[in-house]
């Protein structure tokens, strides 16, 4: 029923339909049953494959397409796609969850069970300082439970990460020593130029593929997502990287 004056009654239908027309659509009715039935587990990967070039499309800023993922979806159902078109090596994504593929990319390089604790090193950041503190000052247990509820995420992901490593090496016996900084109850040590050439030295990796001291090695594939260069700089820039090297490939 038109509610409106009676002089736009004609032209209503062709306006709303034209002021529409710059949105993206909303999402389509999708039945439970039929989902159920025929978004199976290969169609689901299928949508996965497509849900990312979208979102690649979207960061990367391509708008010539929108971003529905329900809209895949109910295309999926009318129209079945084979799985076989998305696992060519092209489009391979070889450190992403499969449903379908439970690859171990295991190689003879793979990880070791290391030794016994010897200690552990917590870098200071702020927020890790800045929740320490808050929860030091607190007294009783209900009071620091309080305290640590109205912290930040970031301060919450810090202090229970660094509580953590705490917690396992003096389970072990271990000594707990903080660099950049102190917090209350740990000692602190300063860091020396040689500190840091032994770090680096430990991260070398030497031509069988073995290093030292373990770390995560970070590949952003910029090949696949673009904007994956730009992150990789950000992550690199962050107050605490970690021992880790990045590699961006193109």
């Amino acid at each position: 029923q038109f509610l409106g004056m009676e002089k736009d009654k004609d032209t209503f239908r062709t306006n709303m339909e034209a002021y529409l027309a710059q949105y993206p659509p909303g999402a389509p009715p999708v039945d439970k049953q039929q989902l159920e039935a025929y978004f199976t587990t290969e169609q689901y990967e299928i949508f996965r494959n497509k849900f990312w070039q979208q979102t690649t499309d979207v960061i990367s800023g391509d708008e010539s397409h929108y971003f529905s993922p329900p809209h895949i979806v109910r295309d999926l159902m009318q129209k079945p796609e084979e799985l076989s078109k998305f696992n060519g090596a092209d489009d391979a994504f070889p450190y992403s969850f499969s449903p379908s593929n439970a690859a171990t990319y295991a190689s003879e390089n793979s990880a070791k069970a290391g030794g016994p604790v010897v200690g552990a090193i917590l870098n200071v950041t702020p927020d890790l300082e800045a929740a320490a503190k808050v929860i030091d000052a607190a007294k009783g247990v209900r009071a620091k439970a309080e305290a640590l509820a109205f912290l930040t995420d970031a301060q919450k992901s810090a202090f229970t990460s660094a509580r953590s490593v705490v917690a396992i090496a003096e389970k072990a016996g271990a000594p707990v020593v903080t660099v950049g900084g102190s917090l209350p109850g740990l000692a602190t040590v300063e860091t020396t130029d040689a500190d840091v050439k032994t770090a680096l030295d430990g991260m070398d990796i030497q031509e069988d593929g073995s290093t030292k001291l373990s770390y995560f090695v970070q590949v952003y594939r910029a090949n696949d997502f673009p904007f994956y260069s730009d992150y990789a700089i950000h992550r690199a820039s962050e107050p605490l990287s970690g021992p880790r090297q990045i590699i961006v490939t193109k």
